[in-house]
């Protein structure tokens, strides 16, 4: 036994795997999918007395 998608907007029974409903044009891919997460990693790095050497080298200089 399959189980029907309706809209969660209007609740007009969709067919396929649609991104938008046909009756409303409602976005309907977000109510289809889970939440997918990511681990991630940040680096944050500080050099001491950087905005001395940023002064004496340039800005353009300093950046790159």
């Amino acid at each position: 036994m399959t189980t029907a998608l309706v809209c969660p907007s209007c609740g007009a029974e969709l067919t396929g795997t649609p991104k938008f409903c046909g009756e409303c044009g409602a976005s309907v891919a977000s109510s289809q999918r889970a939440a997918e997460y990511k681990q991630v990693t940040v680096l944050f790095a500080d050099v001491v007395h950087s905005m001395e050497i940023a002064a004496t080298v340039g800005a353009e200089r300093f950046a790159s």
